[in-house]
């Protein structure tokens, strides 16, 4: 430090002439070295990362999702009900009944609301699964955007 002004400086010697040099740029060149040495080093980690993020991408649009919902106790009454039905009708089935007829008709409507049912929940398992697949890719673009930072940091 210099007792006369208060600047602070390093005493460099290159090829047998010694001179000052502010500290500052001292640090800066410190600083600058340390970031590319740190995204080199970021380099080989984000490369694996992104290896390892593209299997995940390419698992994620191959894998088959099921969401185990449980039955409502709306369709637990309505498949209770087919079934009684259906076994009504079956034990009535010589006879052209009003009650096989209407039974055959409840059943049917039984069915036909599971089936409608059924393809909510298909509907919801899409929904899901590329839900899935987005997130995976979303955070699979951000590291490769990461990883050509630190390759334009590291090759400046």
């Amino acid at each position: 430090m210099c007792n006369s002004c208060g600047n602070e400086s390093m005493v460099h010697r290159d090829e047998g002439a010694t001179y000052l040099g502010p500290i500052a740029q001292d640090v800066s060149r410190i600083r600058i070295s340390s970031d590319k040495t740190a995204a080199e080093l970021a380099v080989v980690r984000l490369e694996k990362e992104v290896a390892e993020m593209a299997a995940q991408v390419t698992e994620a649009r191959r894998r088959t999702y099921g969401i185990k919902v449980p039955m409502t106790n709306t369709e637990l009454l309505l498949l209770a009900s087919g079934v009684v039905m259906l076994i009504i009708a079956v034990r009535s089935a010589g006879r052209a009944s009003v009650v096989s007829t209407l039974c055959l008709v409840i059943i049917g409507g039984c069915m036909a609301y599971g089936l409608f049912l059924g393809g909510k929940r298909r509907e919801e398992t899409e929904r899901v699964k590329w839900d899935e697949v987005d997130r995976v890719e979303e955070a699979y673009e951000a590291t490769v955007a990461q990883l050509e930072r630190n390759r334009e940091i590291a090759d400046s």
